[in-house]
């Protein structure tokens, strides 16, 4: 079922330094019913609109090296831009060189089976039988794959251990069988990839102990502050922007995007920042 979706965006504003900020909002559902009522969606706007008007004014941190703290929206886009592809079992053909790129690459994880890819507290688990998840559409949902294989819910990483990966019908040496996760697309042959990735942990802890945390981690490294990112932009590994393509502003590609929303954490909780050209 195609997902039906309302995207609201304000694409951008300038910065006094004359820098252009953007910010984004989505809401997705395979329902229209289910989409936010008219006054949720005004209310989010005006939150992403603030948080452009403080961003306008905000100093720039140009440079940083120390700890950094993903929280609110950064923290699953760190999980799907980063984690999550390379969950793929994917086999590329023995012709594809490692330079050419594209969705023929393998796994940089699949030489780790049975070995730490997370701390041990976290764990994975993907689920495409899976249709909703705390009162949340989960749009990965279906029941057979795009080859004609049942969907299965799979334990990718247990204590931090890579059990297994993502698999369609090509095998590979370590994995001889599809689980059921060939997804394709009016575009793409269907490929082996994460459904509905549910990231858990056994030891979770509050924001304000995870920033606590990051203080005393920024302190020991003789740093005066330490960064907190809300919102990361999207990643550069698809399509080019047609302006760079119409200016020729290519920038080297990387799957996670630039800091979209971020904040400098001090001892005494001051100052918010905005996020410099650079990806953290």
């Amino acid at each position: 079922t195609r997902p039906f979706s309302f995207e609201g965006r304000r694409r951008s504003t300038q910065a006094e330094d004359g820098a252009t900020l953007r910010r984004a909002l989505s809401f997705h559902e395979v329902e229209p019913s289910r989409l936010p009522t008219e006054a949720a969606l005004g209310a989010a706007i005006r939150k992403m609109a603030a948080e452009l008007g403080a961003l306008r004014g905000a100093p720039v941190l140009e440079s940083y090296t120390g700890p950094v703290l993903f929280a609110d929206e950064a923290a699953p886009t760190l999980f799907a831009d980063l984690f999550a592809p390379q969950l793929s079992g994917r086999r590329p053909p023995l012709s594809a060189r490692p330079s050419t790129g594209g969705a023929e690459q393998g796994s940089e994880l699949s030489g780790r089976l049975g070995r730490l890819v997370l701390p041990v507290f976290l764990g994975a688990v993907d689920d495409p039988t899976l249709a909703s998840d705390g009162g949340r559409t989960l749009l990965g949902s279906y029941e057979v794959d795009d080859e004609g294989v049942p969907a299965r819910t799979l334990t990718l990483v247990d204590r931090g251990v890579l059990k297994t990966l993502a698999m369609g019908r090509r095998p590979r040496k370590e994995i001889a069988a599809s689980n059921g996760h060939a997804r394709g697309s009016s575009y793409l042959a269907p490929a082996p990839q994460v459904s509905n990735l549910l990231v858990r942990t056994s030891s979770g802890r509050s924001h304000e102990e995870l920033k606590k945390e990051l203080i005393q981690q920024a302190t020991a490294q003789g740093l005066p502050c330490a960064l907190l990112v809300r919102a990361l932009a999207p990643g550069r590994t698809g399509e080019m922007d047609p302006f760079e393509m119409s200016f020729g502003e290519a920038r080297p590609r990387s799957p996670l995007g630039d800091p979209a929303l971020a904040g400098t954490v001090f001892p005494d909780g001051r100052a918010i920042i905005r996020g410099t050209d650079d990806p953290v």
